[in-house]
């Protein structure tokens, strides 16, 4: 590097605050030169750090990779970012934990991002990476399309102007704050008018420390240093980190994954000939019957199971059993065709609306008179009336009737049940009413149900 390249300021300011762990510092810094955007400066700046991080820092012998230490240790970060702040010769300025790594375009993304845009700030989306074995992986800094506020935004995804923190400040201390500094930075970025811009694109891996017990007494660095393996090496690398994460988050958002959808009529071939009808396609010809006669639905786990999901309005005990295995509980109480799909109340509670006559299920019943109960309200496929429903049994005689004009207990008090199962159908009348915002007709929804 010439004498005039030195002078000449650099396009990025990179501020890396560190204390005392310099195997991850060193796989830091290494992210920052694997960088396509090469005009940078690397600021690393110590917060009163006592173990070699300066010879680690030396070892790059990169005249763009400078080192500085405070006198004593500040606690967090931001002291050392404010360092760096006061030291940067850049128009804009990245911040990169030491732990965390950078895939090799954050820099070149964030900064054509930013010049695009004309943006102040901006960010990018960051994996989030539990402890070994954890299983724990998120994704942060992934929104609709702009910045909401109260949003997280790691440092090591955020580039700004340089001229953004000379305008509204630095980094405020810790011991000052009830929020994050990082939360705290743009939310001051965000009250002065300030134009933030979230960018979609997997840049940034962090390893939180914060999550990894004695961390800093321990200082490993395996989990930095297999993840530039990867980077270097897996041109897919973050694809597949994408696609592990939206695994763990679809097992717990089950809302997530896309499940088999079961029309009301369950006559063999119906599935097949909703989606035909949809298409504008006739129907196939009807064998004069079917080979094999389909199982009654009592009897069909498979089915069942399409239509009670593991998290659902039935009684807990008999879907634990339902998914546990194939056989079926006895005394099993089961949601049937004709339901709308499984949803959840501002309060969290769970419901499923109905549009017709919708059904339950009775697998292995015991002897007996039986009595049933359920939580119904009626919905706006109703209109401004009552709604009826009738109850009606498999072979179609009414076992019961209730007006619906708001929430209620319904208690419905079945014949002796014996064999494998019944079907118990509850019949809307007066309703099929469809509303402007929901295509589906909403006649009334069940919140709860069982064995009295």
């Amino acid at each position: 590097m010439s004498v005039s390249d030195r002078d000449r300021p650099p396009r990025v300011s990179v501020v890396i605050a560190t204390y005392n762990w310099s195997s991850v510092l060193r796989h830091a810094i290494a992210s920052v030169l694997d960088q396509t955007l090469r005009d940078f400066e690397v600021l690393v700046v110590g917060d009163g750090c006592t173990d070699d991080s300066a010879d680690v820092v030396a070892s790059f012998r990169d005249p763009r990779v400078l080192w500085h230490n405070l006198p004593r240790n500040s606690g967090h970060q931001s002291a050392p970012n404010n360092e760096g702040l006061a030291r940067a010769r850049g128009a804009y300025v990245a911040y990169l934990g030491h732990d965390d790594i950078w895939h090799p375009s954050h820099l070149q993304t964030l900064v054509s991002a930013l010049e695009a845009s004309e943006a102040d700030l901006v960010y990018s989306v960051t994996e989030v990476l539990g402890p070994p074995g954890s299983g724990d992986r998120r994704l942060v800094g992934l929104t609709p399309g702009m910045h909401v506020m109260r949003l997280q935004a790691p440092p090591s995804s955020i580039l700004h102007r340089t001229a953004l923190t000379r305008e509204i400040g630095g980094w405020r201390d810790y011991r000052e704050l009830r929020v994050l500094p990082e939360l705290d930075l743009l939310q001051r970025t965000w009250d002065r008018g300030r134009k933030i811009v979230p960018v979609s694109e997997l840049t940034v891996f962090k390893f939180p420390s914060g999550l990894r017990k004695n961390s800093y007494l321990e200082r490993k660095s395996e989990e930095q240093a297999d993840c530039r393996r990867r980077l270097a090496r897996e041109p897919e690398f973050r694809y597949r980190e994408l696609m592990d994460t939206l695994k763990v988050l679809a097992g717990r958002h089950p809302e997530l994954v896309s499940v088999v959808w079961t029309p009301d009529d369950v006559a063999p071939g119906s599935a097949v000939d909703a989606l035909r009808a949809v298409r504008g396609l006739p129907l196939a010809e009807r064998p004069a019957a079917p080979s094999v006669p389909p199982p009654p639905l009592f009897a069909d786990a498979a089915t069942l199971r399409s239509f009670n999901r593991r998290d659902d309005v039935g009684p807990v005990r008999f879907r634990q059993a339902l998914h546990a295995g194939d056989e079926l509980p006895a005394d099993g109480l089961f949601l049937g065709a004709g339901w709308h799909d499984f949803e959840r109340d501002g309060w969290g509670l769970g419901f499923r609306w109905a549009g017709g006559p919708a059904q339950l299920v009775v697998t292995r019943p015991s002897r007996g008179r039986r009595a049933l109960w359920l939580e119904v309200f009626p919905g706006p496929g109703a209109g401004d009336r009552p709604l009826l429903l009738r109850v009606r049994d498999g072979s179609g005689v009414e076992r019961g009737r209730a007006e619906l004009a708001g929430r209620r207990r319904l208690e419905i008090h079945l014949p002796a049940l014996a064999g494998r199962g019944a079907t118990v159908t509850l019949e809307p009348v007066g309703g099929g009413r469809r509303i402007p915002t929901d295509p589906r007709v909403l006649d009334f929804a069940v919140a709860a149900f069982d064995w009295a």
